[in-house]
């Protein structure tokens, strides 16, 4: 069994003499990602004018999407696959060169899984036209590329923060009148936000005690991070760069440039202010509460003010918090909450309360909130004075909650989690079962971005929610019963990782 903690893992015995193992999950993954990246081109999310809705019809009567769904599920089949068999037999060097590999086809392809490459470049070109994104949705002017958008988000506010609507705006302005020198910027900055989570990703499982080749192999090589990430183009990135860039400060002391690291990440996406609280802990050390709001208090007027020069550049005023509520009129099975909430509403049909179906979902979706609320302060609760790694993995659990307790949730969202917990997580089962579910959360979408969890029809998802709401009541009442771990806090190494 390989271990994933300790520098003398089996994990980073160096492969100087490749197996065959190692060719086939290398060049594998290489042929698969070449699949999806050429399956993009014929049912991805390409320039084609405003998207079919989802029509099962439509795999008998268009050849070409056929292909193309048929070259998506082949083509992710074979980088599960070749990731699965990549556990545990490289060095760091070696799981980064074959990521490196598996990535190159998915820079050239068309957006893939996802149209909100399209959502982002309208927004900035509304934004850089003078009018508020958090006000009005691209329809407004109208955009010029507003027919390449799903006509969800035509009316919409920008659910993002001040600074993405910047870098929106700036690539809007810059890539005029070319989408595709759009996409390709937006791709670039994907990247980018990518290639820091790379450099932080090996440095945070150090001071975790974690193997940097087995955190890469999960949270890097993964093919819901490349997918998604560099194919789906989305913001998550640069989102979770400046997050792991806080903790890693946060390890290491440097308050000011964790406040700085996680203003900028809660002004690309509001959902890293789950990383702050936990950031608190790690540079308070203790438990003790003293301590605890002397770091709060200096952390939070570092990340406030930088975070008030974003909004003030930006000239948007607080409009993202108002706006924070648009994606979730989105109905999909695949949010818990939302699921037990559809559930609830056929029953309510069923037995002729008609008048009260229209209020199970939005019910269910505030116990939800309130559930990933509740789970998240006591994850922080928890890890009061322990060490940096059970810091880390509990604002991992709580991204988790975030995501899954949320009103909607894509496949896309489990990337932090994913990230965070690949850095600190030592229990293997619970790896495993984190690989599955991204496994999993990897085939809801479709290639031209059409989410198979928003059919209601699917009986058996339902099914599924009903079921993982009882099981994540259990397990939360037994893990809260459970003794607490140690928490003395060991000074960690601060030797960058070679």
């Amino acid at each position: 069994m390989t271990a994933l903690r300790g520098a003398t893992n089996p994990a980073d015995v160096d492969v100087r003499t490749p197996t065959l193992r190692s060719r086939l999950s290398r060049y594998g993954g290489l042929l698969g990602a070449i699949t999806v990246a050429v399956s993009s081109f014929l049912a991805g999310a390409r320039q084609t004018g405003q998207p079919a809705p989802l029509d099962w019809d439509r795999l008998a009567t268009d050849s070409r999407y056929a292909l193309g769904c048929a070259a998506w599920l082949a083509g992710i089949a074979v980088l599960l696959a070749a990731w699965w068999l990549a556990r545990g037999i490289g060095t760091t060097r070696w799981m980064l060169v074959t990521s490196a590999l598996w990535t190159i086809p998915l820079l050239v392809s068309a957006p893939i899984g996802s149209r909100d490459v399209y959502a982002y470049a309208n927004q900035g070109e509304l934004y850089a036209a003078g009018l508020n994104p958090y006000e009005v949705g691209p329809a407004a002017l109208p955009t010029q590329w507003l027919n390449q958008m799903d006509d969800y988000w035509f009316t919409e506010p920008a659910p993002y923060g001040p600074l993405f609507l910047l870098l929106a705006a700036a690539i809007a302005s810059l890539s005029a009148p070319s989408l595709t020198v759009a996409v390709v910027l937006f791709r670039l900055t994907a990247l980018a936000g990518l290639l820091i989570c790379v450099y932080l990703i090996p440095r945070l499982a150090k001071h975790c005690g974690i193997s940097p080749s087995a955190a890469l192999w999960l949270a890097l090589a993964c093919p819901l991070t490349l997918v998604h990430l560099v194919g789906g183009i989305h913001n998550e990135a640069l989102m979770m760069a400046g997050v792991l860039a806080g903790f890693l400060f946060a390890i290491r002391r440097r308050l000011v440039w964790c406040g700085v690291a996680l203003a900028l990440a809660v002004a690309i996406k509001a959902t890293a202010l789950v990383a702050v609280p936990f950031a608190i802990l790690l540079l308070a050390r203790r438990a003790d509460f003293k301590a605890i709001l002397d770091k709060a208090w200096r952390l939070g007027a570092v990340a406030l003010a930088v975070f008030a020069v974003a909004t003030l550049a930006s000239g948007l005023g607080l409009g993202w918090v108002t706006a924070l509520g648009a994606s979730s009129k989105s109905i999909s099975w695949l949010s818990v909450p939302t699921g037990v909430g559809i559930t609830c509403a056929k029953i309510m049909f069923n037995i002729g309360a008609d008048h009260l179906a229209e209020y199970m979902v939005p019910l269910w979706r505030i116990v939800g909130l309130a559930a990933a609320a509740v789970a998240t302060v006591a994850l922080w609760w928890r890890a009061r004075g322990a060490t940096p790694a059970t810091v880390l993995a509990a604002a991992g659990w709580a991204f988790a909650a975030v995501a899954i307790l949320g009103p909607i949730l894509l496949s896309w969202y489990a990337l932090p989690p994913l990230l965070l917990l690949a850095c600190a997580e030592p229990r293997r089962r619970v790896l495993t079962a984190i690989a599955a579910v991204a496994t999993a959360l990897t085939l809801f979408i479709f290639p031209d971005g059409h989410n198979v969890a928003a059919e209601q029809f699917f009986k058996p998802g339902l099914l599924i929610d009903v079921v993982a709401a009882v099981a994540l009541t259990v397990l939360a009442w037994r893990w809260w019963r459970a003794p607490r771990a140690a928490t003395a806090v060991a000074e960690p190494a601060t030797t960058a990782v070679s």
